[in-house]
């Protein structure tokens, strides 16, 4: 079976920002500007880099 759980987690203190992620959950930064910044990565049982 491939199922499971994700979970990403975020603290925001002042201007720090901790990002912790399992799974395939994503996070994402919205600049005052508008661009996106994606703020995790996905981890999946068929990724080999992992």
């Amino acid at each position: 079976q491939t199922s499971g759980t994700t979970v990403t987690f975020v603290i925001v203190d002042g201007w720090v920002v901790t990002v912790a992620s399992v799974g395939d959950s994503r996070c994402f930064l919205e600049s005052a500007e508008g661009v996106i910044y994606s703020l995790s990565a996905d981890h999946r049982l068929e990724a080999n880099e992992e």
